[in-house]
């Protein structure tokens, strides 16, 4: 029953004429609870409460899994990380409500945007991050301009409060050749603190990794 392999065909529910029938119904019952609380947790387990994209867990565990999928068939990965600007402000100005609204519609605001196939998590914070598989770097930068032209029009009315405009930064990186999935977000979030250091607002793209090794020597 906790594997769920328990044949729902040997559980049908016929007329209870005898006990055997009255506990063959009461267990089809309870296996189909217990699947349904199986599925509930798993949702609680890899989502995040607030806005309701994957957490920042399973934002890694699909990271891995298309890092090798991208190296086995040799499709292209590209990730585009981006975060609020002064949002501290936001939470300052109007409360942590309003902050939260702000993230809440943001998240909704990107999800609008993305394929099937594309995944988006919040990385912590005001921090996002968009996994698009079978995406190259130019694929990737049409979706971030869009994203952050999407936003930065968008007029944020929190419940009862007063509209609030918002803009991102955003970072963009594209897999190289037997790089991990963790050297690939260390390079999407140089690059948005770079747009970050260069006034807000924009979009920069990450530097290749050997030109990253040829900066730090």
């Amino acid at each position: 029953m906790a594997k769920t392999e328990l044949g729902y065909n040997l559980l049908s529910n016929r007329t209870e004429t005898d006990e055997i029938d009255a506990m063959r119904n009461e267990l089809a019952r309870l296996l189909s609870r217990l699947t349904n609380q199986n599925t509930e947790l798993e949702r609680l387990a890899t989502t995040d409460g607030l806005t309701g994209l994957v957490n920042r867990r399973s934002l890694f565990d699909h990271l891995e899994q298309e890092v090798y999928r991208t190296q086995r068939y040799g499709t292209a990965l590209s990730v585009v990380m981006f975060d609020i600007d002064h949002f501290k402000r936001i939470n300052d100005n109007w409360g942590h409500a309003a902050g939260d609204w702000v993230l809440r519609k943001i998240a909704r605001e990107t999800h609008q945007l993305l394929r099937k196939t594309d995944k988006a998590g919040r990385y912590g914070g005001e921090e996002f991050v968009v996994l698009l598989p079978e995406a190259d770097l130019r694929e990737a930068l049409l979706l971030a301009h869009r994203l952050s032209q999407r936003i930065s029009d968008t007029v944020i009315t929190p419940e009862h409060g007063t509209p609030i405009s918002v803009t991102v930064s955003v970072g963009v990186a594209t897999l190289a050749p037997n790089e991990s999935g963790e050297a690939l977000i260390y390079r999407a979030d140089q690059a948005l603190y770079r747009a970050k250091q260069e006034g807000r607002n924009r979009v920069e793209t990450a530097i290749a990794p050997a030109d990253s090794n040829r900066q730090e020597a």
